[in-house]
């Protein structure tokens, strides 16, 4: 803050001659014989203020004892409040093969600077780059597992790296519990046979699913079941010898 008089004054205190809304002004000193005088003016903390001014008193006198006037600064805005993470939500929390789950981060207000690859870490799987609405109050992103993969506690974890428009840094969060189970079975193994047309052949399948196992000659195409899970066999090509 910067306040210049048109000469030297006296009695000037800035702690009693100015009203400083909504913060504090450190004393004002002055280096050219109480011309000009500056201070630092501090806002006050978790305040969101758009009319604010600085107020100078008439208590001051010139060196002859001459009154001068009032004054006001220009207006100043004011924004300390941080932003908080209204909700950090996944859709789905017990995730299998071939599962993807919506990631959904809810901020208070509109926040600058955050970027979901610099800025969120997914733990065992990995995260689209999450998309705005909203200003910048809502990002959604897909998240997708690792596969071949169990484990029973997963979070993703948000830095404090971002902002809000007034450059309030916001706090880190973690999102919901999710669990994943990816693991690959013997039935995702797949099987080629190459059979001559007009001729039929036998295909053994022989396949273990919660300690039931199957065999025996199967005919194409055909389905068959294991623990009540359908599987289906059938004819993908046909090459000559």
């Amino acid at each position: 803050v910067t306040l210049t008089f048109s000469e030297p004054v006296t009695d000037f205190s800035s702690a009693a001659d100015i009203t400083a809304q909504n913060g504090t002004l450190t004393g004002m000193t002055s280096l050219d014989n109480g011309i000009t005088w500056t201070g630092t003016f501090t806002p006050s903390i978790s305040l969101e203020s758009l009319s604010n001014v600085l107020t100078l008193s008439t208590n001051y006198t010139d060196l002859a004892g001459n009154s001068g006037p009032s004054a006001t600064s220009p207006n100043y805005a004011i924004d300390t409040i941080p932003p908080t993470v209204v909700s950090f939500t996944i859709s789905d929390i017990s995730l299998t093969v071939g599962e993807t789950a919506t990631v959904t981060l809810t901020f208070s207000e509109s926040v600058t600077g955050f970027s979901s690859a610099a800025d969120i870490n997914a733990v065992n799987g990995t995260l689209s780059v999450m998309e705005s609405s909203e200003a910048g109050k809502i990002w959604t992103g897909t998240f997708t597992p690792s596969i071949n993969l169990e484990s029973l506690s997963n979070v993703l974890t948000l830095a404090a790296t971002y902002t809000d428009i007034a450059g309030n840094s916001g706090p880190s969060a973690t999102s919901p519990n999710y669990a994943i189970d990816t693991l690959l079975t013997d039935n995702g193994v797949s099987y080629t046979y190459t059979i001559k047309p007009g001729t039929t052949t036998d295909v053994i399948i022989t396949g273990t699913t919660a300690g039931t196992s199957l065999s025996g000659d199967i005919v194409i195409p055909s389905t068959f079941a294991i623990s009540g899970t359908v599987y289906s066999v059938k004819e993908i090509g046909t090459d000559a010898f």
